[in-house]
């Protein structure tokens, strides 16, 4: 309970305007990072220790039943960055992704079943080729993430790679994407691009697992994704003033067992301090997104997303402020979906101590009426992490 005790107080001395206001004029002098010489192989690593503490889980009904109380997780993971420079045109890519959860080594009596993958993985997430055919023409072949869209947090048009929904809510979204195995071309014409992607991997979405305090006691049918290749396409112009996107994709769609046509477009200007932005896709209903982002106040952002996703209203609300010259930052967001009534609230504090290294402190809470918000009632927790790069 001391600890519980200690992290309220924290939580309350950041959230206190007063105390935000007193570092908006500091001004921190930084040094400059180094510029790497430039070599054949670079190899960038960053290194996290992760740890959240559950404090709303009951006691497990039967003794046969994982007991999520208190300490949840004390992970321990590797990002791996790899780039190999062949010639002057040809480079290979690779991001390689190792952890290890102690939590389950250190409290056996408590974890009576243990998901596959949870307590340790090794994710080759990204690997190919890529390099210049001609002045104009761009190929890359393995496995890739190739982003679609506009949308931060709701994914309208995002499809081509799917994302490791194992804790909903916890990670942020660019660290959640799953590569997969395509064959792209990129031709380039002044300020237009047009992809032509062949889709070698059906990768679905990781949903949680039985014995996962985000997954039910029983255990649920998994879709095993077939490898039937699939295609998709892209036109982008960066012009003056907005971008434009249109899109096509034949494909699986995630998790479910259908072959499906997807159009798409996407568009996003910016207006003095406002950023506009909306997503559409067209799968048998209309999906769609819009987005507004106003970055006019002193070290703030805020960001706004309202979508039509499958029938359901989707909302995202991201509240951001910066202090100590941007190397410490804040950020509350809610995410509410159909009525409002059920959210996930979230929010985190982040401080770069050094380019090396920096460490963050936060909060998630769950709130539902309906699946599958309703089975996380209980997840509320406080999570740390500590990140090192080098």
């Amino acid at each position: 309970m001391k600890f519980l005790h200690i992290f309220l107080l924290l939580i309350v001395f950041v959230f206190s305007d007063e105390f935000a206001d007193e570092f908006d004029d500091i001004e921190i002098i930084k040094t400059e990072k180094i510029k790497k010489e430039d070599k054949n192989l670079e190899i960038d690593s960053e290194i996290y220790f992760n740890t959240s503490y559950n404090y709303k889980h009951n006691e497990p009904k039967n003794k046969n039943l994982n007991d999520f109380r208190g300490l949840s997780s004390l992970d321990i993971a590797l990002n791996t960055k790899i780039k190999y420079k062949i010639n002057k045109n040809y480079q290979i890519k690779s991001n390689i992704k190792i952890h290890n959860d102690f939590i389950y080594e250190l409290e056996p009596n408590k974890y009576k079943t243990i998901p596959n993958g949870y307590n340790n993985e090794i994710n080759i997430n990204e690997l190919y080729i890529q390099g210049k055919i001609s002045e104009n023409i761009d190929i890359s072949l393995g496995r890739q993430i190739v982003p679609w869209g506009k949308s931060d947090a709701i994914r309208i048009l995002d499809v081509l790679n799917n994302t490791d929904n194992r804790k909903i809510g916890l990670i942020d979204i660019k660290d959640l994407k799953l590569g997969r195995s395509m064959s792209k071309i990129d031709y380039f014409m002044d300020k237009w691009s047009f992809s032509t992607i062949i889709l070698h991997e059906n990768r679905f979405s990781k949903k949680p697992q039985q014995g996962s305090d985000y997954a039910p006691p029983k255990p649920t049918n998994e879709i095993t994704p077939s490898n039937k290749q699939a295609i998709a396409i892209s036109l982008l112009g960066n012009l003056e003033g907005y971008d434009i996107g249109f899109y096509y994709t034949k494909q699986y769609m995630d998790n479910q067992n259908y072959y499906s046509d997807m159009l798409g477009f996407s568009y996003a200007k910016v207006i003095n301090s406002f950023l506009i932005k909306t997503d559409m896709a067209y799968f048998d209903k209309l999906n769609i997104a819009g987005g507004l982002e106003y970055s006019g106040f002193k070290n703030r952002t805020i960001s706004l997303e309202v979508a039509l996703k499958k029938e359901i209203m989707n909302y995202y609300i991201r509240w951001t402020r910066e202090f100590l010259n941007k190397s410490l930052k804040y950020t509350k967001s809610i995410y509410a979906i159909e009525d409002k009534k059920n959210i996930i609230l979230r929010g985190v504090l982040e401080y770069a101590i050094n380019d090396e290294l920096s460490a963050k402190l936060g909060y998630i809470n769950y709130m539902g009426d309906k699946m599958p918000l309703k089975l996380l009632e209980n997840n509320d927790r406080f999570f740390g992490e500590i990140k090192g790069s080098f």
